[in-house]
């Protein structure tokens, strides 16, 4: 029977936070990668909101004047490239628009995906067009509910509470659609 060397991992008492001493030399890295992990969401809510499939491979400006920032992505860039499904990557530090592009924030940058190559623009228009005469329906029985006196005497204050929270929900969405269809521009 063989038996294990007088250490070895299998065998070893977990660790404890007390024992690990060095956590200062890790913050460079870790600051790093919350950078990155913020730059990779403000994608993905990018292509959320212009209805881009999250598989798809798309290109990305990033636009900085933080040194730091810039070469973090240039470093990092098969990383980004991956984990953000970015086929072409450029950092810069001035990018005029040309076309229809999909803008963004996060920490230190701002964000730019063109879209002309990535969606039927007009298909685009049409789904917002018909999601925003949607919401304008809800958000005027929500109105009328919430405009008439018999409902906010009669109505558990729950029931009124919720519809005022859906009223404001719809006011975000109404402003993100039309953002939206802006961005997207006139036919």
């Amino acid at each position: 029977m063989e038996t294990l060397p007088p250490y070895s991992i299998m065998i070893a008492r977990y660790p404890t936070m007390e024992e690990f001493t060095d956590t200062e030399g890790y913050g460079d890295e870790a600051h790093s990668m919350e950078r990155l992990m913020e730059l990779i969401k403000a994608v993905r809510n990018i292509r959320g909101e212009h209805n881009i499939d999250q598989g798809q491979k798309i290109p990305l400006v990033v636009c900085s004047n933080d040194l730091f920032f810039k070469d973090l992505v240039q470093r990092e860039d098969q990383l980004l490239m991956a984990l953000a499904k970015v086929n072409q990557l450029r950092a810069v530090n001035h990018y005029e628009r040309k076309g229809t592009v999909a803008s963004g924030v996060c920490p230190g940058a701002e964000l730019f995906i063109p879209l002309s190559d990535l969606i039927d623009v007009e298909e685009e228009r049409r789904r917002i067009s018909r999601n925003l005469a949607k919401a304008l329906k809800e958000l005027d029985k929500a109105e009328n509910k919430l405009n008439n006196e018999g409902f906010l005497k009669g109505a558990p204050h729950e029931v009124v509470a919720r519809m005022r929270d859906g009223r404001r929900e719809l006011l975000f969405k109404l402003e993100k659609l039309n953002r939206n269809l802006k961005v997207l521009g006139s036919t």
